[in-house]
């Protein structure tokens, strides 16, 4: 059963690429309910990086629905870097803004 896993995962990143970008912001919203400013921050970098990848080879349509969330979630991570700590439910309003971008560009993602 667990042998599979990997396969799901490739399977998820390529019919759902922002399920990852949105796992990464919960778990970098609940560090922030810890006060672990440093996991927080390094998922946020990590976040970023993945929308930003994203976003540079989404199709024109994908890319105009995720400009608004990345350039939201760059600056988060900016504020985080800068030694501002962001707020939780911030960072939680940017995973749930993921959730109606589908892509393939439809307003659909699960």
């Amino acid at each position: 059963m667990l042998r599979n896993v990997p396969i799901v995962v490739s399977e998820i990143q390529v019919s759902r690429p922002l399920v990852p970008v949105r796992v990464e912001l919960q778990a970098a919203a609940a560090a922030a309910d810890a006060k672990q400013w440093d996991k927080a921050k390094s998922l946020l970098g990590d976040a970023n990086r993945q929308i930003q990848q994203l976003t540079t080879t989404a199709d024109k349509e994908t890319k105009g629905l995720l400009s608004p969330v990345a350039d939201q979630l760059n600056q988060l991570t900016q504020q985080a870097q800068s030694g501002t700590n962001p707020r939780a439910a911030d960072i939680r309003a940017v995973a749930e803004r993921t959730r109606s971008i589908g892509g393939n560009g439809q307003n659909n993602e699960g």
